[in-house]
Order: C-alpha cells, then structure tokens, then sequence
C-alpha cells in the first residue's frame, strides 16, 4: 500500500471511528477493522506480520516477538486499542520467513564488516556460509 493509499485509508477509518487506533510503522501489517456489537470499532492487524516488520530492525524471531509483546500488545490505549489476529496455520511459515530475514540481515553485517578483505564473489559466498553455519553450530550447543 502506497503512502498516498494508507492516507486515504486512515481517512475512512476515521469516518467510521474517530478515535481509531493505528500504529505507525505497522501498515504492511493492517488487515481491517473489527466490528462488535456495542463496542468500538479497531483495527486488525496479522500478529506475525507484526513480527516480520519487527525484524527487519535487527535481531531474532524471539526478540522481535518478545518487543512486539510487551511495548505494542500490552499498551492498552483504551477501547479503541488495536486488535491482532493471530492464525493457526501461519505460525511455522512465519518463523521461517522471520529466519530467513535474519539471516539475510546477520549476512548484511558480515559482508559491512568483512567484505574489504574478500576479494572474489566465490570467497565471499563461502565466508558467509562458513560464519552462518558457524553461528548455527553455537546456537545448537
């Protein structure tokens, strides 16, 4: 969703529910609204998209989980307090997503901190894999 499309969409909402919560930074992760009998209608959005977005900060699953938990999903602004779905099915791809972007980011510091010293595309690819695997081979013991 453009900026333009996400603007557009926050004015609707806001014809429905002046108050509505919506967090910046998150907009990849906006599924709709909930609407309840008698209660205020909040924004929806996909837990583990949260979490992706989270990790594109830096860190592991569990890290950008345990943020998401405690600064997003435990700050209760009120009724109008955004909702987050959370899927059964989508947890274990979710995870391997959240693997794959660490991954990618942990390759991104090497190449900054080592790359100089590489000096052909092939002794580059087999240092990062050499370092992964080696992070791996700790993270498991």
């Amino acid at each position: 969703m453009t900026e333009e499309e996400w603007e557009q969409t926050r004015e609707q909402l806001a014809e429905v529910n002046p108050e509505i919560v919506l967090y910046d930074g998150l907009e990849e992760a906006f599924l709709g609204v909930c609407r309840r009998h008698t209660q205020e209608t909040v924004a929806v959005y996909d837990y583990y998209k949260c979490i992706e977005i989270r990790m594109r900060d830096g860190g592991t699953y569990e890290e950008a989980s345990e943020f998401h938990e405690f600064n997003t999903m435990c700050a209760w602004v009120g009724e109008c307090t955004p909702a987050f779905l959370v899927t059964l099915d989508q947890e274990p791809l979710s995870q391997v997503k959240a693997e794959r972007l660490r991954i990618i980011a942990r390759a991104k510091e090497i190449l900054e901190t080592k790359g100089s010293q590489l000096h052909n595309p092939t002794q580059m690819i087999r240092f990062l894999i050499d370092e992964l695997e080696n992070e791996y081979a700790c993270q498991a013991t």
